[in-house]
């Protein structure tokens, strides 16, 4: 079974497929929302999910954290922070579109994303917080963005799809963890 949400007060409501001994649902999110936190088997998240403001420019903590079937997310150019946690441990996630004006990647935003296979990031981010990237086991990057000028501790560490990391002239500093058991990186 798909559910498709196409309204901003949708709330899906999977109890019946429980209590019927039905297999629970996928969910395609296609609608704005306003909600603090999504769950369950939310799939694919499109734009138009996002409700445009000038005051909300980030997604919220840990906002899609464990949403274990999500495998596709394009997020909006609105968009120029992605918080502490926001996809942690959706460990299907294979696809994410970058919004073109992001700047910064949180604290364990992708922290767990096993099959994220990003092979490279915008060039307007310039800060990426510790263990943004950790374990992000399909990630193929071999050069950070142009105008990155803070990486944290453990950012892309565990990644073992990483062989290789041209280092932009923006960054003057990378931490002894940055990189730390990336297993292809020579």
């Amino acid at each position: 079974d798909v559910i498709e949400v196409n309204e901003c007060s949708a709330t899906v409501d999977i109890a019946p497929h429980i209590l019927e001994n039905k297999s629970i649902p996928t969910v395609v999110v296609n609608a704005p929302s306003t909600a603090d936190l999504i769950s369950g088997r939310v799939e694919k998240v499109t734009e138009n999910f996002f409700t445009s403001s000038e005051l909300n420019t980030t997604l919220r903590s840990y906002a899609f954290a464990v949403c274990t079937e999500l495998k596709s997310v394009e997020l909006p150019d609105y968009i120029t922070h992605i918080p502490v946690g926001a996809f942690s441990s959706c460990a299907n996630l294979v696809s994410l579109k970058f919004p073109s004006n992001i700047e910064s990647i949180g604290n364990d935003a992708f922290v767990g994303c096993i099959k994220l296979a990003l092979s490279e990031l915008p060039d307007s981010i310039t800060r990426i917080y510790s263990q943004a990237f950790y374990c992000c086991e399909a990630m193929s990057l071999s050069k950070l963005p142009a105008n990155l000028s803070y990486i944290g501790e453990a950012a892309f560490a565990c990644c073992d799809s990483i062989i290789s990391m041209d280092i932009p002239s923006s960054l003057d500093h990378i931490p002894n963890s940055a990189f730390s058991t990336c297993l292809g990186l020579t």
